[in-house]
């Protein structure tokens, strides 16, 4: 019989051994490789990596959102005040499942213009989603109309809209809206910006700092850009090729990067001011899920790799106070040497 779950106080979901596997034709894939991570309460964690390095998947898993025919490995706990304590969101029944959806953790999918219904108003998504969980329709359109101010719209206007007839950046910020209709304590964000201009990014990301200072909820924030979310997140995981290989507090991350990847991204990013010839992006591609190579997975693309590199993977250590980093020489890693 299992034990009684249990997290630490600052916690509220965890990671533990998480992997996400599909069987294919030519081996088995591991899209999410074994990650384990913490979500601190009240505190915003970015997850930052390339296309493909496993960003949204992670989020899907955690939501217990993978579609088939992927399987999810691991553990992920989550403290849930609906199913009284601590549980193992992968061994939720349906119906428990539906209970904490939304209500507890809520999820912004990438795309806001594939994640609402063409065919209704948006008034009918926030009375939908009200319905499902038996929140009353008179309050919900309240509470729809106070959301929607504080996202900077007009209730009148986006309630009897229909999809179509919103901007990117206005479906955005309804999305967003619709996610807070069930004070959720926990909100997933996939890339909200990747499809908005930098005025609407710079926009999102003002709304989304007022929206945790107001109700003090853990956010998890997918992106590929760095610095966008510098103002924002109070830690960093970064991902390749399916792992965490850097864990930290922002300004730690951002002012001492202690993997080389963590490097080059940083560098990859065009500036908004000066000389386009100081970019640098990382030679060479993302490993294939299939074969990844041994050792270190960024050993072909570091300009650091040694033997060690190529034969041993490394351990994540904690090389200062809750900053941890998987490389085996992090040591060495200096950010005006590398990628010059």
């Amino acid at each position: 019989m299992e034990g009684v779950l249990e997290l630490p106080p600052n916690v509220v979901l965890r990671a533990e051994d998480l992997s996400v596997v599909y069987k294919m034709p030519r081996g088995i894939a591991r899209v999410v490789d074994r990650v384990t991570i913490d979500f601190r309460v009240g505190r915003v964690t970015a997850i930052v990596g390339e296309s493909g390095s496993g960003k949204t998947m992670m989020a899907s898993a955690l939501m217990k959102l993978v579609p088939y025919p992927g399987k999810i490995e691991g553990r992920i706990l989550f403290r849930s005040d609906l199913l009284g304590g601590v549980v193992d969101i992968l061994k939720l029944s349906p119906k428990e499942l539906r209970i904490i959806r939304w209500r507890e953790i809520a999820m912004v999918f990438q795309g806001a213009q594939n994640s609402f219904n063409p065919t209704i108003k948006i008034k009918d998504h926030f009375l939908d989603t009200a319905r499902a969980h038996g929140l009353d329709e008179k309050i919900a359109l309240e509470k729809a109309c106070k959301l929607l101010e504080l996202v900077k719209l007009d209730p009148e206007r986006v309630l009897e809209s229909y999809p179509h007839q919103l901007s990117g950046g206005m479906k955005q910020r309804t999305l967003i809206a619709l996610s807070l209709l069930l004070d959720p304590k926990v909100l997933i964000l996939d890339e909200p910006t990747s499809a908005l201009d930098l005025i609407s990014q710079k926009v999102l990301i003002d709304l989304l700092k007022d929206i945790h200072e107001r109700y003090h909820m853990t956010m998890i924030f997918i992106t590929h850009d760095l610095p966008l979310i510098a103002g924002l997140a109070h830690y960093v995981a970064v991902m390749y090729a399916f792992k965490v290989v850097e864990f930290g507090p922002i300004d730690k991350i951002i002012r001492n990067p202690r993997h080389p990847y963590t490097v080059g991204l940083l560098k990859a990013i065009p500036p908004l001011r000066g000389e386009l010839r100081f970019v640098k992006p990382i030679p060479g591609s993302h490993p294939d899920p299939v074969n990844p190579p041994p050792g270190c997975r960024f050993w072909p693309r570091c300009p650091l790799a040694t033997d060690v590199c190529r034969k041993v993977e490394p351990k994540m250590v904690e090389v200062e106070k809750d900053h941890f980093v998987a490389c085996h020489r992090w040591e060495e890693v200096e950010v005006s040497k590398l990628w010059t």
